[in-house]
C-alpha cells in the first residue's frame, strides 16, 4: 500500500512544476523616507513563461545577459499589472533591481517621495493573463499597523484603509 501511494505522489510531483501559482507583494511604508518600499516574489518559471508569451521570444531569468534589458522588461511588466492609487491619485513607483533564489524570483521596488496614505488601493493582475488558477497575495504594512489579502483570478483590487 505504501508503495502504490509512494508512486502516486511521485507521479503527480514530476507531473507539475509546481502544485500552485502564487505571488508575495509585501509593502510597508517607511516614516523616515516617506515611500512605499517593498518587494513582490514568484516563482522565476512562471514569470518567465508569461514574459515569453507577451514578448514572443525566449526570456531567462536566470542566466539573464544583459540584466539592464531584463530589469526594463520586468518593469513594463509589471507597471501593467501592478498599481498603487491613494484616492484618486497614483502613485508611481520604480523597480530597483531583481534576485533570483532558487526557483523565485525577487523584485525590489519603491514609491516617489508620498505622504503617509489613509487608505491605499492596490491592483494586482500579476500573471492573469497567462494562469487563471494565480493568487496574489499581498501585504501592506503603514505605521505598525499590518494587513494582508488573498486576490484570486479574475479579482485584481483590493481597498487597505487605516
Amino acid at each position: 500500500m505504501k508503495t502504490v501511494l509512494f508512486s502516486i505522489l511521485i507521479f503527480f510531483s514530476l507531473s507539475m512544476a509546481h502544485p500552485f501559482y502564487l505571488s508575495v507583494c509585501d509593502l510597508k511604508y517607511n516614516m523616515a523616507s516617506k515611500k512605499l518600499e517593498g518587494t513582490v516574489k514568484m516563482f522565476s518559471n512562471d514569470l518567465e513563461e508569461a514574459l515569453k508569451r507577451l514578448e514572443q521570444k525566449p526570456v531567462d531569468l536566470i542566466n539573464s545577459k544583459n540584466k539592464t534589458e531584463t530589469l526594463a522588461l520586468l518593469n513594463t511588466y509589471l507597471k501593467d499589472r501592478l498599481n498603487f492609487r491613494e484616492k484618486d491619485q497614483a502613485i508611481p513607483y520604480t523597480l530597483l533591481g531583481y534576485e533570483i533564489e532558487e526557483e523565485s524570483i525577487w523584485i525590489y521596488l519603491e514609491t516617489q517621495v508620498c505622504p503617509q496614505p489613509k487608505s491605499l488601493n492596490i491592483e494586482n493582475g500579476i500573471l492573469y493573463d497567462f494562469l487563471k488558477e494565480q493568487m496574489n497575495i499581498v501585504n501592506l504594512e503603514i505605521a505598525g499597523v499590518k494587513k494582508s489579502w488573498k486576490l484570486n483570478f479574475p479579482e485584481k483590487s483590493v481597498l487597505f484603509e487605516f
